[in-house]
């Protein structure tokens, strides 16, 4: 049950707000066709969630023609009536925004947590970010639906627990939800980024109007964000969609997770970085010792792009073999789960001209009767997901689907 102002919104009511959400400026006649609500049901209601300033009615501007009367009154929902706090909290920082129905950024704001000691240190830096942010943002707290959070670990969505969060380079278990849930009175939905991003695709992104997505991230690691029939892919532990964890060759790479042959191995890009260091280590000439003087340290996948561009063999080579393995992963992926479309994202996919279309075709090459020729890639670039956004979904989906 929704409170918003003291008003209940279960039942028909939520399921009349949901259908005026999705089709933004509908009718009351339009509701009644679409829906399982009788006239008499949508008339109730939507006259007193007009009334509460849930609804706002709009006359049809469309409708010109004065031989036909009065102008056709079409119903949405007023932005200002549902508002969210989106919480993205990355390695280093906490990254918030308060958000009313219609994405619209009405405050945001970014705190360090570079220095934290520990994990009840942790935990009130969340809690002072999301205060300050209701304070800035000067809306009633009674119209907040709720508080989204992504975060760079597993993630216990029943319980909103993070199981293994870096804490100084430590796995710590920590009970986020339930402490914020207690100190803020409002409800918390917390899960990993990858869900999380997914999720945002799925309701503002690249992935609307589809039921089937796999969003994959490739930095650091490889992981991915799966939906399917409309619904994020957990599995039983709450850790469905580590595909960087597959394996692509049982005697190849070590992997940080410390199994040989994973895909991470090949195509995270601080792996991509150890294998150019193997192969200097091994006397190999590369236009990158120019630029790092024998300090391996130096080396990023930012430089190794830049001289894989200058025609550099070494390095063109391993990022060839990144591109090529990690289509591999995707044809696993879509051989296996059959997606309508594919939103790849991350570091991996910044720096090389045409990157993305190689890894696409490396993926059709790949996959099992040409089964994904009508599925869709599309590629999101980081500055593209503005903080707060995609776990602002999650609070939405959890009060509306």
């Amino acid at each position: 049950m929704y409170m918003i102002n003291n008003k209940n919104l279960s039942g028909n009511k939520m399921i009349l707000l949901n259908y005026v959400r999705i089709n933004e400026l509908v009718s009351r006649t339009d509701i009644c066709n679409n829906t399982l609500l009788s006239k008499p049901t949508v008339s109730r209601i939507t006259d007193e969630l007009v009334k509460n300033n849930l609804l706002i009615e709009v006359a049809d501007s469309y409708v010109t023609n004065a031989n036909i009367g009065r102008k056709p009154i079409l119903l949405k929902i007023n932005p200002k009536a549902f508002y969210c706090v989106g919480i993205d909290i990355e390695r280093t920082s906490i990254k918030g925004a308060v958000l009313d129905i219609n994405r619209n950024i009405i405050t945001r704001k970014e705190e360090s947590i570079k220095y934290i000691k520990d994990d009840n240190e942790f935990m009130k830096d969340v809690k002072n970010v999301i205060e300050k942010l209701v304070i800035q943002s000067k809306i009633n707290k009674q119209l907040i639906l709720g508080i989204g959070i992504s975060v760079p670990c597993t993630v216990d969505y029943n319980t909103g627990k993070l199981i293994d969060y870096s804490l100084n380079s430590i796995p710590k278990e920590i009970h986020l939800k339930k402490y914020l849930e207690d100190k803020l009175s409002i409800p918390v939905y917390i899960d990993n980024n990858a869900n999380i991003r997914v999720l945002g695709e799925y309701w503002y992104g690249f992935g609307r109007g589809y039921k089937n997505i796999i969003y994959i991230m490739c930095n650091h690691g490889v992981g991915s964000g799966i939906i399917v029939e409309g619904n994020i892919l957990r599995g039983k532990n709450s850790v469905a969609g580590e595909i960087g964890h597959q394996k692509i060759d049982k005697n190849g790479r070590t992997c940080t997770c410390g199994k040989k042959g994973c895909l991470e191995a090949y195509c995270g890009t601080e792996a991509i970085c150890m294998n150019v260091k193997d192969e200097l280590s091994k006397g190999m000439s590369s236009e990158i010792r120019d630029y790092i003087c024998e300090d391996y340290r130096k080396i990023t996948f930012e430089l190794i792009n830049k001289c894989a561009s200058n025609k550099d063999n070494l390095c063109s080579n391993i990022l060839d073999k990144a591109e090529q393995t990690l289509g591999i992963g995707i044809a696993n992926l879509i051989n296996i789960l059959n997606p309508e479309i594919i939103i790849c994202s991350g570091e991996f996919f910044k720096y090389r001209e045409d990157v993305m279309e190689r890894v696409k075709e490396h993926t059709k090459e790949q996959l099992f009767n040409l089964m994904g020729d009508d599925t869709r890639f599309a590629y999101r670039k980081d500055e593209d997901i503005l903080s707060g956004v995609s776990p602002a979904a999650l609070v939405f989906k959890n009060t509306f689907d």
